[in-house]
């Protein structure tokens, strides 16, 4: 791999900026000029979001449009929830398709970060280490994991933030939240998701051809499989490819 810039990180806190207010977000912008913006702030209680609609779209929408309006390169950080779960491995040309609110306003960022001179959304799903609940959904599949673990996969694409698609799925082996649950809370409890007072998907595994192709392969005579030959090609063409064939079809 080539060698990556050293980058001057300014971390931003509420106190600094805050996404829900147009003059917050002007003064920091004027402050420190960032060449790289990386979008982590969100509205993220899946079931609350549900009952706080208005400060959830205005977090994850509206503040994410006035962020894109001032970024030279924009880092969006979205989640493996925009897609329904009924088939898992999404690769970056699937078509999202939310079943909750949080994960509407998370798909209508990822719009709204277009808005940037240049973007990547990337896709992934981390959890608080130890695991935040010791009620756990075992019918609930992922490629996400302990925030700890993804931060270092996060970081390396931002290091080389110059390289990234316009869309790109992060994550690690498919599993079930009660067994990465199991990982850190040895006394957690399988639950079904029906048991929970909001909708939520099934299984919305990852593929994650394209990140590994790009970071982790090390040996660049390793075999190229059929996965490896579709996620060039979906470079190549664009990853908005699928949402334009969809709009096509619904026409008919």
């Amino acid at each position: 791999m080539s060698k990556v810039k050293t980058l001057k990180v300014i971390p931003v806190t509420r106190e600094i900026m805050d996404i829900t207010s147009k003059e917050s977000i002007k003064a920091a912008f004027k402050k420190y000029q960032p060449q790289l913006v990386v979008h982590l702030a969100a509205y993220t209680a899946v079931g609350m979001a549900e009952y706080e609609r208005r400060l959830c779209y205005r977090t994850n929408v509206w503040g994410t449009e006035q962020i894109a309006l001032r970024s030279p390169f924009l880092i969006y950080m979205s989640t493996e929830y925009v897609f329904d779960g009924e088939k898992g491995d999404y690769n970056e040309g699937s078509v999202p398709n939310p079943l909750h609110f949080y994960a509407l306003t998370k798909l209508l960022g990822e719009f709204e970060a277009k808005k940037a001179r240049k973007y990547c959304v990337i896709r992934a799903l981390f959890k608080p280490r130890p695991y935040g609940y010791d009620r756990v959904q075992c019918d609930q599949w992922t490629s996400g994991d302990y925030v700890d673990v993804m931060a270092k996969k996060i970081a390396l694409a931002i290091k080389n933030y110059e390289k990234l698609p316009k869309i790109l799925h992060i994550g690690t082996a498919r599993k079930n939240l009660y067994q990465l649950a199991l990982q850190t809370v040895k006394k957690a409890v399988p639950i079904r998701r029906i048991s929970l007072p909001v909708r939520l998907p099934r299984d919305t595994s990852l593929d994650t051809t394209l990140y590994e192709m790009m970071f982790e392969r090390k040996d660049e005579g390793e075999i190229v499989t059929e996965r490896d030959i579709e996620a060039v090609n979906r470079i190549k063409a664009g990853t908005t490819l699928k949402y334009a064939k969809k709009k096509n079809e619904n026409r008919h």
